[in-house]
């Protein structure tokens, strides 16, 4: 049996048309096709990576059982498994061990899809049709075994496949190609097929012959899946409805896809006889401790050290990991005899030093995301803790649809400052109903840091355009006292914020006829200080 090929390295860069099992297979309308992908997918045999369970694996004997229970009953049309959780949980790790322990128990070998990085292709100035096809291109690179660069490797495809799919490939590869760039097949009569027809068609070749070249049990890994785009699914979709044998791990965050894929994975899902999903938990403390002990090679911490962590601890194991190491690096904690303990001539407590540590790392975020995601973040986090989508679009300083608003702030939700309403986590719905999906950031303190770091008048502009949307909103709300909180609140902060008072006044009422005098004391108060800071005391506040 042959060892599996190694893990690639994720491309950077990365949807779709659904299949159905039932439809006719089109490889008697592609000899050319088989032939050079029959040439391309060699038996190359890397040597089989060691070391992969270095990192120990705690508390997931459960998951890694059952995905081991999957692949014993593997069934003849495939089955598919979805491993969900937030970042640094442990998915690739579960994903590792799995697939050493399948090759050496039972000779099963894996094999790899790196879903393209979406983050990357608002930041690119390559065509977007380039970049859509980004994680089929990382995907031929590993299969094919080709060790080139995208444009020789494409010149090559080009000339295997003459003039068949070779206008296909050249799109792909962004290379020459001298005849016109439309496609046609023998054998099934005059006329052209569309784009996403050749889709269907390449991809399902691809997946028959991988199926004919690694014959018995495999295993594919999707990483990334909230990363896919359609033609990705696409992809998958073809080694669902082609392959035997197969079973395809699917690893993502809790947000699986993006709002307008929703009906092509679940089309997908729907293709596959036999689905898991496996949502992995929030490591115990306990064994997070373990993890960060072995990243500064101590055997424990001392109880005030360990305390202090634990207050940290929020799942995030690569954040934990690299909290702790970069304590150990400011010299605030020492090794004592293999025990962890805080220096005790370091003056700087250690939650400064996470605060500097969160920052860097929200930072470095933002720094990695497109303009036009800077933007949307910005602008998100004036709106306040939560927003609806709508609210949004009216402010955002870029005339964006709903659904070019949902796909960013899809992403915001990859990158971990936003997370959706439960309710609003279905298929997608109408435009109208997509600008009430209400989202929340994830962290206060992440969104207070953002708010801050934002020009005083930039704020301002933000602010007044919130404060106009509400105000032709507020009668519409079900909680007129919430509406009217929102709307004062972002006059308040905009540049007049002596519009605020006429909320305010009605704001304080609400709240003294429902006898709720703290809230109403707090209104008023506020009132009366920005009436005098705007000599508008007497107009508001006479006889009150």
């Amino acid at each position: 049996m042959p060892p599996p090929p190694p893990r690639p390295q994720p491309a950077e860069g990365g949807g779709a048309k659904a299949l159905s099992r039932s439809a006719p297979k089109p490889v008697h309308a592609l000899p050319p096709c088989e032939r050079v992908l029959e040439s391309l997918i060699t038996a190359r045999r890397p040597v089989v990576e060691q070391g992969l369970s270095l990192t120990p694996l705690y508390a997931r004997d459960r998951a890694l059982g059952k995905l081991h229970e999957v692949l014993a009953g593997v069934v003849s049309s495939g089955s598919l498994v979805l491993v969900k959780a937030p970042r640094g949980f442990g998915k690739t790790l579960l994903v590792d061990y799995f697939r050493e322990q399948a090759w050496e128990r039972n000779g099963v070998p894996t094999y790899f899809v790196q879903a393209a990085d979406r983050y990357s292709i608002l930041n690119s100035s390559q065509k977007a049709n380039y970049l859509k096809y980004e994680t089929f291109r990382s995907f031929c690179h590993f299969l094919f075994g080709y060790e080139e660069t995208d444009d020789n490797f494409g010149q090559r495809l080009v000339k295997m496949y003459g003039s068949v799919l070779a206008p296909y490939f050249a799109d792909i590869f962004q290379c020459e190609f001298p005849r016109e760039a439309s496609v046609t097949i023998e054998g099934e009569g005059p006329g052209e097929l569309s784009k996403e027809d050749v889709d269907v068609l390449v991809f399902a070749a691809v997946a028959q012959q991988f199926d004919l070249k690694c014959p018995g049990k495999k295993i594919l890994v999707v990483e990334d899946a909230h990363l896919l785009n359609e033609f990705d699914i696409t992809m998958i979709t073809a080694f669902i409805a082609e392959c035997v044998d197969l079973m395809i791990v699917i690893t993502s965050l809790p947000v699986v896809c993006a709002p307008e894929l929703r009906g092509a994975f679940e089309n997908m899902v729907k293709l596959s006889s036999d689905y898991h999903e496996i949502e992995l938990p929030m490591l115990p403390l306990e064994n997070a401790r373990q993890v960060e002990a072995a990243a500064i090679r101590a055997r424990k911490f001392d109880p005030p050290l360990r305390r202090a962590l634990d207050e940290q601890y929020c799942g995030d194991l690569n954040h934990a990991k690299r909290l702790v190491g970069t304590a150990m690096e400011a010299g605030m904690i020492e090794l004592v005899n293999g025990v962890a303990t805080f220096r005790k001539d370091v003056g700087m407590p250690l939650l400064s030093l996470v605060q500097q540590f969160n920052t860097g790392t929200i930072n470095s975020k933002i720094d990695a995301m497109a303009p036009v995601l800077q933007v949307t973040l910005k602008v998100a986090v004036v709106a306040g803790s939560e927003f609806t989508l709508g609210g949004l679009q009216w402010s955002h300083p870029v005339a964006l649809s709903s659904n070019t608003l949902a796909y960013y702030l899809f992403l915001l939700q990859c990158h971990g400052f936003l997370a959706v309403d439960p309710v609003h986590m279905g298929p997608p719905a109408e435009a109208a109903d997509l600008g009430k999906t209400v989202y929340r950031f994830e962290s206060e303190g992440a969104r207070r840091h953002l708010y801050n770091s934002i020009l005083y008048a930039h704020r301002q502009r933000i602010h007044h355009a919130f404060a106009v949307h509400h105000e032709q909103m507020v009668n519409d709300v079900d909680d007129t006292r919430e509406g009217l909180r929102v709307v004062s609140y972002h006059w308040s902060k905009s540049g007049t914020p002596v519009r605020a008072l006429p909320f305010l006044l009605e704001h304080g009422n609400l709240a003294l006829h429902s006898y709720d005098y703290q809230s109403a004391t707090k209104i008023f108060n506020q009132a009366q200080r920005i009436a005098e800071s705007s000599n508008s005391t007497c107009r508001y506040f006479r006889g009150l």
